[in-house]
C-alpha cells in the first residue's frame, strides 16, 4: 500500500466508516485501521474486494507503476547519495540494488544508478570494490542502451564509452560509437581521441603482474590536435 493514508482517503469520500468497510468486506475494523496506518497490508484474496469498494484499480491501490518519473528517482537517489557520502558503501549499495529489484525494468533508474555508481568509483580504492563497481556499471549501463529513449540511450552509451576507455577496452568504446555514426557527440573527434585519452581525466589502469592484479591511478592528458601549437618555419629576418 502507499505509506500514506490513501485507503483512509477514499474510505472517507465514499463516506465509509471502518466498520462498515469492515462488514462488507468480513474482516475486522482493526484490520482496516490497519491497512490505512501501513501496519498491516491486506490479504491478496482481499485486493480487489477492497479496491472495487473504494472504486480504485488494484494497481491504483497498491500505487503501481512500472517505472519511475525523473523527479522520483532524483529524490530517491539523493538519499543513497548521502549514503556513499557517508562511506557508508555496503549500505548505499544493497539500498540501489533493493531499488533495482523493485523497478527492475526501469531502464532510466538503472541508467541513474549506473552513473552513481561511476560517481563513486572511489569511495573506496580496495580493488574488489572498484572491479565490483565498475563491473555493475556496465551491466546496467549496457542495458540502457537499449532503450527506446534517445536521449536516455545517448547518455547510457556516453558513460559506457568512458568507462570502457578507463578499462583499457578501447575496441568496444570504438564499437559504441559505430552504432550511432549521427549521435549529437561528434564521432570522428570522439573516435581520433579515444585512443590518447583526450581531455585530463581520472583513469584506472589495471597493471597485471604475476603476482596479483592492482589498480592504480593515473591523470592522462592529452593536448588535442585543434588545441596544439603548429609549427612555423623560421621567417628571414
Amino acid at each position: 500500500m502507499r505509506r500514506l493514508p490513501f485507503a483512509m482517503l477514499l474510505r472517507r469520500e465514499k463516506d465509509l466508516t471502518q466498520e462498515q468497510m469492515a462488514a462488507a468486506l468480513g474482516v475486522t475494523s482493526a484490520a482496516v485501521s490497519k491497512w490505512e496506518t501501513n501496519a498491516a497490508i491486506p490479504d491478496v484474496a482481499m485486493l480487489c474486494p477492497l479496491a472495487r469498494m473504494l472504486g480504485i484499480t488494484v494497481d491504483g491501490l497498491l500505487d503501481f507503476r512500472p517505472a519511475l518519473e525523473q523527479e522520483e528517482i532524483n529524490v530517491l537517489l539523493e538519499d543513497r547519495r548521502k549514503l556513499f557520502e557517508e562511506k557508508r558503501l555496503e549500505e548505499a549499495g544493497a539500498s540501489c540494488e533493493a531499488l533495482l529489484r523493485e523497478y527492475p525494468d526501469d531502464l532510466r533508474l538503472k541508467c541513474a544508478i549506473a552513473g552513481l555508481y561511476i560517481l563513486y568509483l572511489t569511495a573506496s580504492l580496495e580493488e574488489a570494490w572498484m572491479e565490483e563497481q565498475t563491473a555493475r556499471a556496465v551491466a546496467l549501463l549496457e542495458q540502457s542502451r537499449e532503450s527506446t529513449d534517445p536521449g536516455l540511450a545517448a547518455s547510457a552509451r556516453s558513460m559506457l564509452m568512458n568507462l570502457y576507455v578507463m578499462q583499457g577496452e578501447l575496441d568496444k568504446a570504438l564499437a559504441i560509437l559505430d552504432e550511432e555514426p549521427e549521435a549529437k557527440i561528434n564521432a570522428e573527434m570522439a573516435r581520433a581521441n579515444i585512443p590518447r585519452c583526450f581531455c585530463p581525466s581520472l583513469i584506472f589502469v589495471k597493471s597485471r603482474s604475476r603476482r596479483s592484479p592492482t589498480w592504480t591511478k593515473s591523470i592522462a592528458s592529452h593536448t588535442s590536435p585543434q588545441s596544439a601549437p603548429e609549427s612555423r618555419p623560421n621567417r628571414p629576418v
